[in-house]
């Protein structure tokens, strides 16, 4: 049996740039994704390009509204597959153990939180 080979969506660039402001802010974010009719809350620490050329964002889900009982964890999802996205007023303290400079984000990081501000990398 083949592999399918991941296509990546559309690069959604206004999204994006929401989330590295929100990345820069330290600054949680509500987002719905893909086809989903819940948001979920989430603090935003990298945006990167994956090796398969998808852009992601990944971080920390602390709620999803579908369901209340899971437990808050490490997620990614892809930027272009985000369908809305608000900041909030609430400030996060990133987990010092983030390291942008992890093999998984060599292909191209973007905007990250342990990153000095103003320093984002486009490509």
């Amino acid at each position: 049996m083949a592999l399918q080979k991941i296509v990546p969506a559309e690069r959604n660039y206004e999204i994006e740039s929401q989330l590295s402001l929100a990345i820069s802010d330290r600054k949680v974010v509500r987002l719905r994704y893909d086809l989903d009719m819940h948001y979920r809350t989430f603090e935003p620490y990298i945006i990167f390009k994956a090796l398969d050329g998808r852009i992601l964002v990944g971080g920390f889900r602390v709620q999803d509204e579908s369901n209340l009982f899971k437990k808050p964890g490490a997620r990614k999802f892809e930027v272009g597959l985000i369908t809305s996205l608000m900041i909030s007023d609430e400030f996060f303290v990133p987990n010092q153990k983030f390291k942008s400079s992890r093999k998984e984000f060599r292909n191209g990081v973007i905007s990250a939180v342990d990153v000095e501000s103003g320093k984002t990398y486009q490509f």
